[in-house]
């Protein structure tokens, strides 16, 4: 599990373990990478789980910021 810091708030993301931000249903193909988060639906061009656990950190940030996941992934 890897943890963001700010002020007083910590929010955990990880594809495997139980955390804030976590991946489910997670696909990766020769094109493209696709998880879920929280039932949302998350697509990227960037291939592999490495890929999906740098996108969850840019997800953690915007959650943290009060950004919606569907705004996230848009």
């Amino acid at each position: 599990i890897i943890s963001i810091l700010f002020a007083d708030k910590k929010i955990t993301y990880s594809i495997s373990k139980d955390s804030d931000i976590k991946a489910d249903q997670i696909l990766v193909t020769d094109s493209f990478s696709e998880f879920e988060v929280n039932g949302v639906k998350f697509r990227t061009n960037l291939l592999g789980e490495f890929n999906i656990s740098n996108c969850l950190a840019g997800i953690s940030l915007g959650v943290s910021q009060g950004i919606s996941l569907k705004n996230c992934r848009n």
